[in-house]
C-alpha cells in the first residue's frame, strides 16, 4: 500500500506554482527593464539631438545678431556722416546768406547813383534766395525724413531689445 502525504504532495505543487510565478516576475521585471533601458537610450539621444539643435540655433542667432549689429553699426555711421555732411551744407548755405546779404548792403551804399544796376543784383538775389529757400526746404524735408528714420530705428532697436 502507497500512502501519500496530500499535504507534501500539495507543497510540491505550490511549490512549482511558485516557482513559475517567481520566473514570470522576473521575466517581466527583466523585460520591463530592457524596455526601460531601451526607452532611456531613445531619450539620451533625442536629448543629444534636442541640444544640437538648441546650440545651433544659438549660434545662427549669434551670427545674426553680429550681422544686425554689424547693420546697425553701419547705418549710425552712415547716419552720423549725412548728419555731419548736412551740417556742413547748411552751415555753408548760411555764410552764403550772410555774404549776399553784407555784398547787397555795400552795394546800395556805395552804388546809390547806379539804381539800375542794383535792381538788376536785386532781381538776381530774389532769384538766388528762392533758390536757397527752396535747397533750404529740401534739407528741412531730408532732415524731417533722417529724424523719421531715426525715430523708426529707435523703435526696431527697442523691438530687438525685447526679442
Amino acid at each position: 500500500m502507497v500512502t501519500v502525504d496530500v499535504k507534501s504532495e500539495h507543497r510540491k505543487r505550490s511549490y512549482g506554482t511558485e516557482t513559475i510565478v517567481t520566473v514570470l516576475v522576473f521575466f517581466f521585471i527583466c523585460q520591463d527593464r530592457w524596455l526601460l533601458k531601451q526607452e532611456q537610450g531613445r531619450l539620451t539621444k533625442l536629448q543629444v539631438t534636442l541640444e544640437e539643435d538648441r546650440r545651433s540655433v544659438m549660434e545662427q542667432t549669434e551670427r545674426e545678431r553680429g550681422e544686425l549689429q554689424q547693420l546697425m553699426s553701419n547705418f549710425f555711421s552712415e547716419h552720423r556722416e549725412t548728419q555731419t555732411r548736412l551740417t556742413a551744407e547748411r552751415n555753408s548755405l548760411l555764410d552764403q546768406q550772410q555774404r549776399l546779404r553784407a555784398d547787397q548792403m555795400s552795394w546800395q551804399k556805395r552804388q546809390k547813383e547806379e539804381e539800375a544796376r542794383i535792381n538788376k543784383m536785386k532781381e538776381e538775389t530774389a532769384v538766388a534766395k528762392e533758390a536757397f529757400q527752396v535747397e533750404l526746404r529740401s534739407l528741412d524735408e531730408r532732415i524731417h525724413q533722417i529724424r523719421v528714420n531715426e525715430v523708426k530705428l529707435g523703435e526696431t532697436q527697442r523691438h530687438l531689445d525685447i526679442i
